[in-house]
């Protein structure tokens, strides 16, 4: 993730129009990245079940994680995808 901000700030900062300081630009640009990276990884259980039809048991090893934690943001994501079409 390290290098992916880097290469963020890099392709962003002849953008950068120094009215505030750089300091604050580069907060939002590391922020952004962290909160885009976060929406990504928490959407992936979602993906892997209803997209690649991979099995729970198969997404928590995958994931490293629990089972019953990766039905919950299946269930979550779900719900969210729901909210979105109305």
């Amino acid at each position: 993730m390290c290098q992916e901000v880097l290469d963020k700030v890099a392709a962003k900062l002849p953008a950068f129009e120094w009215r505030s300081k750089f300091g604050t630009w580069l907060h939002g640009v590391v922020s952004n990245s962290a909160l885009s990276t976060y929406r990504s990884l928490k959407h992936r259980p979602f993906i892997l079940r209803d997209i690649s039809q991979l099995t729970y048991a198969e997404i928590a090893e995958e994931l490293e994680a629990p089972v019953g934690t990766v039905k919950s943001q299946v269930h979550d994501a779900r719900q969210a995808i729901q909210e979105l079409l109305g």
